[in-house]
């Protein structure tokens, strides 16, 4: 689903105030509005226009029944936390800056196909939760007997630690000169590109 002007962009207000996205199609925000006007779905397409700030004011109570809704009917807590606890906080009337509203690097991202009052009106709802930590109180959690076996566990395992500072291309007859004791010149900068590889293997 990709964004147009005629999309109505709504800015969401989540837990521990972050932010999140709303964008209805046309005919979800005419179906949203006829909905609390004449109070039925018309059987007409909508009017292709850009939306106004009216329509998301007028349309606020709806979309957060809808987001209620929505997140009620997810799987389990657990799974689907990042989309709970949002609701209707402003409307987007700028494209240029509604990127500047959410500040979050990276999105989940949720389409949901709708059908209105038996196909009266079809639309899509893009919803977009920024991704975060799993907050504490949903985490798992061991008892602290288990949790302290655990730690002793894992202190006990043999670790061997490769690092890798940078890669310096030399002739053949230079490498093969090399003796222990020897010292290369390193990039004044090579602290910045330290690489840690991780490998596996069964103990």
């Amino acid at each position: 689903m990709a964004l147009s002007e005629n999309h109505l962009l709504v800015l969401l207000e989540g837990p521990e105030d972050c932010r999140g996205l709303l964008a209805l199609e046309s005919e979800v925000l005419a179906a949203f509005i006829e909905v609390l006007i004449i109070g039925t779905v018309r059987k007409r397409a909508a009017v292709n226009r850009m939306p106004m700030a009216t329509d998301s004011a007028l349309t606020a109570a709806v979309i957060d029944a809808v987001l209620t809704e929505l997140t009620s009917a997810l799987s389990a807590e657990l799974d689907t936390w990042w989309a709970r606890g949002f609701r209707y906080l402003s409307p987007v009337e700028d494209y240029q800056i509604f990127g500047a509203a959410l500040p979050a690097q990276q999105y989940q991202m949720l389409a949901c196909s709708i059908d209105i009052s038996d196909g009266a009106k079809q639309g899509q709802v893009l919803l977009a939760f920024p991704e975060r930590s799993v907050p504490s109180g949903l985490a798992p959690s061991l008892p602290d007997t288990d949790a302290q076996n655990m730690v002793r566990i894992w202190l006990d395992v043999p670790a061997k630690l490769t690092v890798e500072l940078t890669r310096i291309l030399l002739p053949f007859e230079a490498a093969d000169k090399i003796r222990c004791g020897d010292l290369l010149p390193l990039p004044k900068l090579v602290m910045d590109h330290v690489k840690v590889p991780a490998q596996t293997s069964n103990f």
